[in-house]
């Protein structure tokens, strides 16, 4: 019964436009035409949506590149494991005592298809407390491997990121002592949007960041505006 109704569906479509080979009448129903729209475009009139649609579709393509470079910027908000919270807490409380926190992409990504680039990305993540001009840093880094899916095409529309890697905190500031953790996890995923202006990919990007630190963990909420090269 399937095959037939395939059949059946295939000859129907063939018989409203004969002017097409068969090969080409799947290919246009393939790229989601509807069976007047096919009769239309086999039987000529209207090639010049067809025309421009295949124009559209082969620019899109023309815009993929083999391998890009991101850099982008964020507005991050930071929580720690209870101990160091609470002391990042009673710092920030301190009157005179002004904070600030960003969180940077770099990375390197190549692409595997249409759809989908796999790269290596660095996530930074800066906390700087200032007082009296003295300067106490908090600084996480993780060193991931990242993957990036787009739905429509790369660098175009809605898209998904998923990073997983090896992450590192440092401590150290004016009469601080600097301190460095041993290596530890991070993991990360993000959504965000993807349009181009002049030949470069722009990105609004809403990502979750986690790093395990020994006995730290490190939960971030980062905010994106980036570029891919």
């Amino acid at each position: 019964m399937r095959k037939t109704a395939l059949l059946l569906l295939l000859f129907s479509a063939i018989a409203l436009a004969e002017e097409c080979s068969k090969g080409e009448v799947l290919k246009l129903l393939d790229s989601g035409y509807t069976k007047e729209e096919v009769n239309n475009i086999c039987t000529k009139k209207d090639t010049k949506r067809f025309e421009t649609d295949q124009k559209i579709t082969h620019k899109k393509d023309d815009n993929l590149e083999t391998w890009y470079i991101k850099f982008g910027i964020a507005y991050v908000d930071i929580k720690y494991s209870s101990e160091l919270q609470d002391a990042v807490d009673t710092l920030e409380d301190t009157p005179g005592v002004t904070r600030s926190s960003v969180a940077v992409d770099l990375g390197v990504y190549f692409l595997i298809n249409k759809y989908s680039i796999v790269g290596f990305n660095m996530n930074s993540v800066g906390d700087t407390f200032e007082y009296n001009g003295d300067e106490l840093y908090i600084n996480s880094y993780n060193y991931a491997l990242s993957y990036m899916y787009f739905p429509e095409q790369v660098r175009d529309g809605i898209y998904f990121r998923g990073d997983i890697g090896i992450s590192k905190g440092v401590i150290d500031g004016d009469g601080v002592q600097k301190s460095t953790t041993k290596d530890g996890i991070g993991y990360g995923v993000g959504i965000g949007y993807s349009f181009e202006l002049g030949g470069t990919g722009l990105m609004l990007e809403a990502f979750h960041g986690s790093y395990e630190l020994e006995d730290q963990k490190i939960d971030t909420t980062q905010i994106f505006l980036t570029g891919l090269f």
